[in-house]
């Protein structure tokens, strides 16, 4: 059926940042289960941007270290 891109449950590559959904991740889905990966890849970038700016401003008051 061609190729795809490996991704975990969520959408997430294994390149930090970059996110996959859909048919590109996964050949077989149809429509519906194309766009409810679309919405999990979402929900996974939210967070992840809500805890990087959480993590920013804990660590700018000092109550947080990597």
């Amino acid at each position: 059926m061609g190729e795809y891109i490996a991704t975990d449950q969520m959408g997430a590559t294994d390149i930090p940042g970059v996110y996959a959904a859909g048919n590109v991740a996964n050949l077989g889905a149809m429509i519906l289960a194309s766009a409810a990966a679309g919405v999990s890849a979402g929900a996974a970038i939210n967070f992840a941007f809500i805890q990087e700016a959480a993590e920013k401003a804990l660590i700018e008051r000092g109550q947080f270290s990597r």
